[in-house]
Order: C-alpha cells, then structure tokens, then sequence
C-alpha cells in the first residue's frame, strides 16, 4: 500500500484487488471509518472460497487473504469453521453472537459459542470443538430422557391441581456442577419452590446424600424459598429408608406407586409462601393423580 495512514475507503477497491478480498460491510460498516495501518479487527470475504474470516486491517492489507495463506501453509488443508457443521448451525444463536458469523467460528476447543435451544428455548455456551465433536445439543433437553415417571406424573398432576395459578416447570436448569431440579414452583406473589423426587435406589449411598445436600444449600443459595425433597420408600419392612436431606423439606413419597399425599403436602408449603395458593385435600389429590394418568401401551 501507499500511504500508511491513508483512509481505508480511499483505497478499498486496491485492498481487495490486491488481497484477492471482499470487506463485509454488513459487519463492519463503512470502509471511509478506518485507516489502512489500524490493527482493529474486521470480517473479511475470501474471494476464492467465499468463506469470511476475521483479521486486523493492516495485516490484510500487507499479506492479503488469511484464508489463502493458510491454505497454501497447511497443504491445502482448509479451516473448519461452525458454518461446515450442520448440527451446530442448528443450535447456533447467530442473533446473539453477530457481528461474528458462523464462518468466523474455529472449530477449537479454545473458542467458545452461544447456543440456543429450538425446542425450550435454553440458551447456553460452550467450546465449538465441543457441540460438533460430541454432537451435543441442549442440556436441559438432554436431562428429560432421565425423568422417571413419577416426577413427569406428580408435574402433570400439580399442573392439574393448580392451573395457571401455579407455574409448573421441569428440568430447571440451578447452575454449577449441579443437574437440573426435577421441577420448580412459581406461585404469583413470585416465590420460587424446588422440588426434587429422589428415588430410593439412586439415592441410598452415601455419596448421594453428601451430594443431595450440597444441591441443596446451592438451591437455597440461589434464592429458592424451599427445597423440597420427595423421598421414595423402600419395599419391605426391613429395608433402610432414605435419611433427611438437611435444609430441605423431607416428604415420603409411598413406595414403587408414588402416593398422593405428596401432592397435598407440598400444596400447604406453597400456601405457606402464597396464601392466595390453594390447598389440596386427599380426595383432590387422588382425582388429580387419575386424571392425569397415561394409560399403559
């Protein structure tokens, strides 16, 4: 180039002639808004494979088409980006990650993405190596196929109970190294419940009580009014039942068949926190239970 301070709109055509490069204005904007010696970053098309890339000004400007360069440098080897893998472009939110395109997503396990859900709408990031190598999608999506039948049975049942009155929500995502609560009760005023069915088997070791409570200090941690554990009974008289979760509010849950008495025992903990929230005698609980049954293939 001439000048080292010249504007970059002055000479844009020169740039892109010579570099074998198309500046992307969609992103960038003007040209006239840069000086051909800046080191700010920019997109750029490769006029050859079409694909966009990220690099400073200054350096297309004396080098030419990264694209090319480093295809002449690895033997021809072309960069992978998010834009050549059809199960991330799925997930991709590219609203949220613009200016950047997908063509400027390396696929590496240092670059990190933002993804979103189709489905439930979860958004989430991780490393692009990551979702196109595991061929991942959305955790919260992911954790449904781990529902057992009675909590996707006690949710239909509370969503029965309570209408609109009560927001009923599954698989909520509380952060950390920690799964997503079983399920979560909104009530109007605005108070937030957990509700977690912990089945017997799953949950007798003791590294599972050690970390049952650890969710659940986390839980109360992040403002939840209560933590409320449904703890399933062993069969037989002999059998060691579930100990207490500390901090959390212990419920029997009946045995193999989930018993209706939880539903009216966690509707007097939401009454507690809404007292505009209805409460469930034992006659209504085990219409609901029934209502909501899905019948046996």
């Amino acid at each position: 180039m001439g000048s080292q301070h010249a504007n970059l709109g002055d000479f844009l055509d020169i740039v892109e002639e010579e570099s074998g490069v198309s500046w992307d204005s969609a992103v960038n904007g003007a040209a006239s808004g840069f000086l051909t010696s800046e080191d700010t970053v920019v997109s750029w098309q490769c006029d050859v494979s079409g694909g966009f890339f990220l690099a400073p000004i200054r350096t297309v400007c004396h080098v030419g088409c990264l694209v090319c360069l480093g295809a002449a440098l690895n033997g021809r080897r072309r960069i992978v980006t998010l834009a050549d893998d059809p199960h991330s472009m799925q997930y991709l939110a590219q609203d949220r990650m613009f200016p950047l395109r997908p063509e400027h997503i390396r696929v590496t396990k240092n670059v990190v993405a933002e993804f979103v859900c189709g489905e439930c709408g979860t958004g989430w990031n991780t490393c692009a190596q990551w979702i196109r190598s595991r061929r991942s999608g959305c955790p919260r999506c992911r954790w449904r196929r781990y529902q057992s039948e009675a909590e996707m049975a006690i949710a239909r049942s509370l969503r029965h109970l309570y209408g609109s009155a009560v927001s009923v929500e599954m698989n909520v995502p509380v952060g950390g190294r920690y799964g997503p609560l079983d399920m979560v009760l909104t009530t109007a005023s605005g108070a937030a419940l957990a509700v977690e069915y912990d089945g017997w088997y799953w949950h007798l070791d003791a590294e599972q009580i050690r970390r049952d409570t650890e969710k659940t200090a986390a839980v109360r941690a992040a403002g939840y009014v209560e933590m409320v554990r449904l703890r399933q009974l062993p069969e037989g008289k002999s059998a060691v039942r579930l100990p207490d979760v500390p901090g959390a509010r212990n419920i029997p849950a009946g045995t193999r068949t989930w018993d209706p008495r939880v539903l009216c025992e966690i509707a007097t903990i939401v009454a507690e926190h809404d007292p505009t929230a209805r409460t469930v005698t034992l006659t209504q609980a085990r219409d609901a239970k029934r209502a909501t049954a899905v019948p046996s293939a």
